[in-house]
């Protein structure tokens, strides 16, 4: 997929602490249940990307990096399982889905509640038995490693993450929405083993920013305006979330960039698609809502344009961005229809139940 004028992958920049900031840690992990009672687990990356933001990964079940070893629980064949992900095989616990919930992640063990009580298992055994009380936890406010380090639930359902290098008395950075409660938060001090971040690396979608600058957009499908706008790019198997029918950056990838136009929202970037049919589309989705642009040819709204790669594509959604403000999280993703049944979808950013983990940032 050639760079063409319209830039395909920015390069991550690193950051150093302060001379009088602690060190930092090297990322926190945070089991969370949704509003629609999913269990999904977050890794956000401390040093922050090029974007000055923390770099935010997502993945369903629950995923507890450290110690040489990564764990995922999930509801399983009517119950839960808990596994090796390096190894790929699972193990049932021993009690089903339907009455209990997960309710604690602590060393080894995780606690699950439901009317019958509350039961311990064990991770390495997948083995359970009662037990009479949960583990003491700081589930909405965890204090990290020194001063200042910080993880908030508020009343909306968002959770922020505060840094020593955030300025003033604000919350911290949002790292996600529709959250109901924090299952678990662990801070992680040294980076995993190669091994363990190839996995992590493989496995997680990573989080794309946008910084969505004024633009005055020709609707031509040409990307001439957008040359000096840095897109995301989407072409690696962490961001499929839909992978059935994907079969690698050959059968579907994409950039995207997004621009303000008066009231529109505008979005463009460059396909491929070795099958391009009538079901195929860009969706920009943010706060529940879904916004759908075919690609299969032009529209009222839409350009597309045969390129030697394959297409760029351009449109334009009116009166989008009134209701998008700096902190508003999207996700920009391609439906491959292909016709082989479910569509594959590769995205921008994580979409879990109904929240999303990327971010616009309008600029004046």
């Amino acid at each position: 997929m050639g760079r063409g004028r319209l830039a395909w992958l920015g390069v991550l920049a690193g950051c150093t602490d302060g001379p009088d900031m602690p060190p930092l840690p090297h990322s926190v992990s945070m089991v969370l249940e949704t509003v629609d009672e999913q269990v999904v687990s977050l890794l956000a990356a401390v040093q922050p990307n090029d974007r000055g933001r923390l770099d935010v990964r997502v993945s369903e079940g629950v995923v507890l990096p450290g110690g040489g070893r990564v764990v995922l629980v999930s509801p399983s064949h009517g119950g839960w399982a808990v596994g090796g992900a390096l190894t790929g095989r699972s193990v049932p616990l021993s009690l089903p889905a339907a009455p209990w919930r997960l309710a604690r992640v602590h060393g080894g063990f995780l606690w699950f509640s439901g009317a019958p009580g509350l039961q311990r298992c064990e991770m390495s055994t997948a083995s359970c038995t009662p037990t009479g009380e949960l583990p003491p936890s700081a589930e909405v406010q965890a204090a990290g490693p020194e001063f200042g380090f910080r993880v908030s639930l508020d009343e909306a359902g968002h959770v922020y993450v505060l840094l020593p290098r955030h300025e003033g008395n604000g919350e911290g950075e949002r790292v996600a929405s529709d959250v109901q409660r924090i299952v678990s938060v662990r801070w992680l001090v040294d980076a995993p083993e190669p091994r363990i971040q190839e996995y992590l690396d493989r496995t997680f979608r990573g989080r794309a920013d946008f910084i969505a600058r004024h633009l005055d957009v020709a609707l031509d499908g040409r990307l001439g305006e957008w040359e000096e706008i840095e897109p995301a790019v989407v072409d690696a198997p962490w961001q499929a979330e839909v992978r059935q029918g994907w079969h690698g950056p050959a059968d579907a990838s994409f950039s995207a960039a997004l621009a303000v136009d008066g009231d529109d929202l505008c979005v463009a970037g460059r396909l491929r698609d070795d099958r391009r049919l009538d079901g195929d589309a860009v969706v920009v989705s943010f706060e529940g809502e879904r916004f759908t642009v075919p690609v299969a040819g032009d529209s009222g709204t839409a350009r597309v344009r045969r390129e030697w790669f394959g297409w760029s594509y351009e449109a334009c959604l009116g009166g989008i961005a009134l209701e998008i403000d700096d902190d508003t999280p999207v996700v920009v993703s391609y439906r491959d229809a292909d016709g082989e049944g479910l569509a594959s979808v590769i995205a921008t950013s994580p979409s879990i139940g109904r929240w999303a983990v990327g971010r616009v940032e309008r600029l004046p």
